[in-house]
């Protein structure tokens, strides 16, 4: 068994820590191992509520909170490895960074005082509960933070003894003697290690917070062209939450940060959806701007993004999953590909949603109009075929569907998806240069159609014209006098 002593043994790197893009590096690395680690346990705690083996409140509470966490450790950890990266030209030497990081200079160093002010240098208060300690919460669940009032000039506002007034954001006044406790600087302070990001950063995090669901933030987990597009205008920004909800999660989770170690000192509520969401959307982040993928290299410029026509808005919103970068260049830079994607959607045909975006980009690219709606049409008769054959009783509904009924009968008793559809008529138009839909094309199934036989979960041609096996391989032989060969 590979335990502990033999991955002492195997762990010898020595980092260069006083190196800023090496220190940035190890604490990314670091957050990534966390976070794979907790991905696998909440994997596993699922599985275990599911069987019924997890029903204990006191277990499910410990390991919730343990979970919660150790997701903050990976927020806290990608936040700062941003930090590092996104200065590593600056000034300040590594060490000077991890102090800022840490809370133990103020970032103009200053002071060492760790009290937060706001813009006019007033020290900023929180109410607590009974204990002193829990932060009250307004009603939209954010802390009731507490400001010196001043007025339209910043100078200070005072009552009739001469004494500070403080309202919080509500309007609600306090003076010395309620105005709560003195916020503090903190190396783990969720909204602090945010504001210190880089403007670009900042803006793609705050985006795809208020952007992506958090029941689909496991889909969307990566930085992508859409992200590009919702940058530059070109698709509007759709809140699954507002800015307030943001900040206000932002507010109600800082103690999870800040005590995340103490559960059994100190409660607090955790959720853990939420910092999941907020721990996957910080990684993508952090991904993007430390070590983009060759997809992420992004060169698309404005003016081939001025030349996209609007429906491309709507090709984003139903289908984002099909856009691609190629495919932005390809419709800006083509004009009969970019009347096609104006009159396809103008139209409203169904896209097949399961195909792949190389997939996508060939059919926009080689497949005419007529072509493109035919595949699309066939890849819907395929996925509800059942139904349709089952509703379809009058013969000549059945004879103006003709051979097209036949084809998705074959694919669909082969249980082959809309994307292997999809790819096999690319080939067919690639490889025998077969107009998709035509009497060609059909002559072609009919051959199909004729030889297939069924026998466990093997379709052949015995007849040696055509061969169909399960290793979803297609061999096509005297056609044209060629032998030609197609996969799935």
């Amino acid at each position: 068994m590979f335990g502990p002593k033999e991955l002492d043994k195997a762990n010898t790197y020595n980092p260069n820590l006083q190196n800023i893009s090496e220190s940035a590096e190890r604490t990314y690395g670091e957050a990534n191992s966390f976070f794979e680690k907790e991905e696998i346990y909440m994997q596993y705690i699922e599985r275990q509520i599911l069987l019924g083996k997890l029903t204990d409140e006191k277990d499910i509470y410990d390991k919730s909170h343990a979970i919660a966490s150790d997701l903050a450790k990976c927020c806290e950890m990608y936040l700062k490895a941003l930090y590092l990266y996104e200065n590593k030209n600056g000034t300040l030497s590594c060490e000077d960074l991890w102090k800022i990081l840490e809370a133990k200079i103020k970032e103009d160093k200053t002071k060492e005082d760790a009290r937060v002010k706001d813009k006019n240098g007033n020290i900023i208060y929180y109410q607590t509960k009974e204990d002193n300690k829990t932060p009250k919460l307004h009603p939209d669940g954010s802390v009731v933070y507490v400001y010196a009032k001043v007025d339209s000039l910043g100078n200070p506002v005072l009552d009739s003894n001469g004494k500070q007034v403080y309202v919080d954001k509500f309007g609600f006044e306090y003076n010395e003697n309620n105005k709560g406790s003195a916020v503090k600087t903190n190396g783990h302070a969720l909204d602090r290690l945010i504001e210190l990001l880089k403007p670009e950063s900042k803006l793609l995090l705050e985006t795809r917070m208020l952007s992506i669901p958090m029941e689909s933030t496991e889909k969307n987990n990566s930085i992508s062209i859409i992200d590009k597009l919702q940058q530059v205008g070109i698709l509007s920004l759709e809140e699954h939450i507002s800015q307030e909800q943001f900040l206000g999660w932002l507010d109600q989770h800082k103690k999870t940060f800040e005590e995340s170690r103490f559960s059994g000192q100190n409660q607090y509520t955790v959720n853990i959806e939420f910092l999941y969401h907020l721990a996957t959307q910080i990684k993508a982040v952090a991904q993007y701007i430390m070590s983009p993928k060759k997809n992420q290299k992004f060169t698309v410029t404005e003016e081939e993004f001025n030349k996209l026509p609007a429906e491309i808005q709507q090709l984003a919103s139903f289908h984002s999953h099909l856009i691609s970068e190629d495919l932005i260049k390809l419709v800006a830079n083509n004009e009969e590909v970019n009347k096609k994607i104006q009159s396809f959607f103008n139209k409203k045909y169904i896209l097949p949603t399961d195909i792949s975006q190389q997939d996508f980009y060939k059919m926009i690219e080689m497949m005419s109009e007529k072509e493109i709606s035919y595949t699309s049409g066939l890849c819907y008769m395929i996925k509800n075929y059942k139904q349709l054959n089952s509703t379809i009783i009058d013969d000549e509904t059945k004879q103006k569907m003709g051979l097209s009924l036949d084809i998705a009968a074959m694919f669909n008793a082969m249980q082959i998806s809309s994307s292997k559809v999809v790819g096999f008529l690319i080939q067919v138009k690639e490889t025998l240069g077969l107009e998709i839909g035509s009497k060609d094309f059909y002559k072609l199934f009919r051959v199909l159609r004729n030889n297939l036989v069924h026998r466990n979960y093997k379709y052949d041609f015995p007849n040696k014209e055509v061969e169909i096996t399960y290793d979803n391989t297609i061999n096509f032989e005297n056609i044209n006098n060629n032998n030609y060969k197609l996969k799935f």
